[in-house]
């Protein structure tokens, strides 16, 4: 190998190129005699010296991190780049710089050869506009979601902070179009709006939805620039997006709130001027429904009538939780003991009967035990109606890293993609004469606790909710 060295060390020697030869360290192991006039330095000085040494101190962060991924390619095999070196007396001069790999006779790197030579004024100036872009570049891969597609849509480049924010590996992006990320939020005459706009060539600005890998929506703030041929037709896009996701969880807080007062004065006005003569009205009909004969017809419709009364104060009792939330007070709770009250309630009187399973070891759980009871039968019950007959319901907890989980698996059909968005929306129900207001309200629950709630649905698997909570309470 050293004699292989040896011979190209002799050629490089005769090249009137200024030639440096560095190792993986970067540290300066030949330069041939052009390199004097070029550096404006003895040759004899430079053997052992860094290569960063020489380039002037605002540019050496930059040349460091483009050789840094020049190295890191191993498929690249040269690059190029301009930057200012620091001869004898501080004198500074532009000098091109092409940079190659050494490698050994396995082919594996050992080093880099250096080609340099000076650049003139006009060079140096469109040196200048390059670092420019390559600037703006770097700012907007730092900062900003940018991909670029070809005509057809197809994802011809992404950057680092959309993988990062897509969860998508780069591999899975190339040669897929935007519709691997479509959350299903917008309809159909949005993104024909969108492409027939940036198809004209025009620019397109606005709002969408997006969905990562993992299921989780994300927002983006986007502007798509066509580029246009020499006829005028686009021949990519350039997309730059900004993250705005928590701008719009705010937002959608503040109309949440918004409605919460509204709902909260309408809850009051229902609980007054219905609920209290509900309340008469089913007492009544209880009693007359008690001295009809049990087979008779008017018993049987007198206790759907009854069922649908219970139904709308249910819905009147679960407004009032929603619109007037109170907040926990925490005491030490045992856990299977809430659980299983909360298994008991849920058993119906009569009908298909699903067994419930538990199980868990002693948990003690700081928590408010009425509101955590109340969210977990509603977890239960839908579980239960879920359920066909006969097929169990599994309910398990466990504690994880100080974080009480506690997961409810049903034995139904599950949930499209769709669906599962939805289903954490207040009055939003799946169930017959449901009031929609059950999951919202475990969720508010656990967050009230400094805690969350998941759902994991598919079409034919059934569903998992998984409650978690902090064991000593909300942190901070």
């Amino acid at each position: 190998m050293s004699s292989r060295l040896d011979h190209a060390a002799g050629l490089c020697e005769l090249s009137t190129c200024a030639l440096l030869a560095v190792d993986e360290q970067q540290r300066i192991t030949f330069a041939n005699r052009a390199v004097s006039g070029v550096l404006g330095r003895d040759r004899e000085t430079l053997p052992g010296a860094s290569l960063l040494s020489l380039v002037a101190e605002p540019e050496r962060e930059r040349v460091a991190s483009r050789l840094r991924v020049f190295t890191e390619k191993a498929d690249l095999p040269m690059t190029c780049l301009d930057a200012e070196v620091v001869g004898e007396g501080e004198s500074s001069r532009a000098l091109s710089w092409m940079v190659m790999r050494l490698r050994d006779e396995s082919g594996a790197t050992v080093g880099l050869l250096l080609g340099l030579r000076e650049v003139s004024e006009e060079e140096q100036a469109s040196a200048r506009r390059l670092r420019e872009l390559e600037d703006i570049e770097h700012a907007l891969d730092r900062f900003s979601i940018v991909a670029a597609t070809d005509r057809r849509g197809r994802i011809t480049h992404a950057n680092d902070t959309f993988c990062e924010i897509s969860g998508y590996t780069r591999d899975e992006l190339l040669g897929q179009d935007h519709r691997l990320l479509n959350s299903g939020h917008h309809a159909p005459p949005f993104m024909k709006g969108l492409w027939s706009t940036i198809s004209r060539g025009q620019v397109w600005h606005g709002e969408i939805r997006n969905r990562r890998k993992d299921g989780r929506h994300y927002w983006v703030d986007t502007t798509i620039v066509p580029f246009l041929d020499e006829n005028g037709r686009p021949y990519q896009y350039l997309s730059i997006r900004t993250d705005i996701t928590a701008r719009k969880e705010a937002e959608a807080k503040l109309v949440e709130e918004a409605a919460l007062v509204r709902l909260g004065e309408m809850a009051a006005v229902v609980a007054h001027e219905v609920k209290n003569p509900l309340a008469g009205m089913g007492g009544a009909l209880e009693l007359i429904r008690r001295r009809l004969d049990d087979e008779s017809e008017e018993r049987k419709v007198l206790g759907d009538v009854l069922e649908r009364m219970g139904t709308l104060t249910e819905l009147i009792d679960d407004m009032l939780v929603f619109a007037r939330p109170k907040g926990p007070s925490f005491a030490p709770v045992d856990l299977r003991r809430v659980l299983e009250r909360a298994v008991a309630d849920a058993e119906p009187a009569e009908g298909d009967v699903v067994p419930v399973e538990l199980d868990g070891d002693d948990l003690v759980v700081r928590a408010d035990e009425a509101q955590l009871h109340r969210s977990l039968l509603n977890l239960v019950l839908n579980a239960r109606q879920a359920s066909p007959s006969g097929i169990p319901v599994r309910v398990g907890w466990e504690v994880l890293d100080d974080e009480a989980i506690v997961r409810i698996t049903d034995g139904g059909q599950g949930m499209d993609a769709e669906t599962v968005d939805r289903v954490l929306e207040p009055f939003f129900t799946t169930r017959h004469r449901g009031t929609g207001l059950g999951l919202p309200i475990a969720m508010r629950t656990a967050e009230a606790h400094g805690g969350r709630l998941e759902l994991a649905s598919a079409p034919g698997e059934g569903t998992c909710v998984t409650l978690r909570l902090p064991v000593s309470g909300p942190r901070g």
